[in-house]
């Protein structure tokens, strides 16, 4: 359309572009020759459930371990990729009830002070709690390390390891 109007403006001549219903033929064509949207499949409680079930953790492979681990913390507290990825060892507290991430920076942050989230400890299989201590002691963190906990990996890499755990 842009190119229409161009040489028609060149040529001195009023651009058929302008027109209402060529205006709409194009928005038209625009939708018809569209990609259609895919949507990405949400993560629920029992997808992660059966990840876990699947997932024989002292058996696993630390990228495994490490996609779980992400995975949990993320869910129960309620995190963007942009929460987590600066997290450093250093960065989660324990206590007897759950633990405290400080955030340092968050995109929900209005006034970039840094931000801390709880997540409480609970019985169930895939407590986020528990699961941060075995992965910290497996990779053998110190509670003041200042060591990064995740590592920047493809997404779609990520999506294929977790999908492939799951729906073997």
């Amino acid at each position: 359309m842009a190119a229409v109007a161009h040489f028609h403006n060149v040529a001195g001549v009023p651009s058929p572009t302008t027109l209402p219903y060529v205006k709409r033929v194009a928005d038209g064509a625009k939708r018809v020759c569209a990609k259609p949207v895919v949507k990405k499949h949400p993560v629920d409680l029992e997808l992660i459930y059966r990840f876990r079930e699947i997932l024989d953790i002292p058996k696993c492979s630390i990228i495994e371990h490490r996609l779980f681990f992400t995975i949990v913390v993320m869910f129960a507290g309620f995190l963007r990729w942009d929460d987590m990825s600066p997290l450093r060892r250093k960065d989660f507290k324990f206590t007897d009830e759950g633990m405290e991430l400080c955030l340092s920076r968050s995109k929900t942050d209005q006034f970039w002070q840094g931000d801390s989230v709880c997540i409480s400890k609970c019985d169930a299989l895939i407590c986020p709690v528990q699961i941060s201590l075995d992965y910290f002691a497996r990779l053998g963190f110190a509670p003041d390390s200042s060591s990064y906990v995740v590592c920047r990996m493809p997404a779609q890499f990520l999506w294929e390891i977790f999908l492939s755990v799951c729906h073997p």
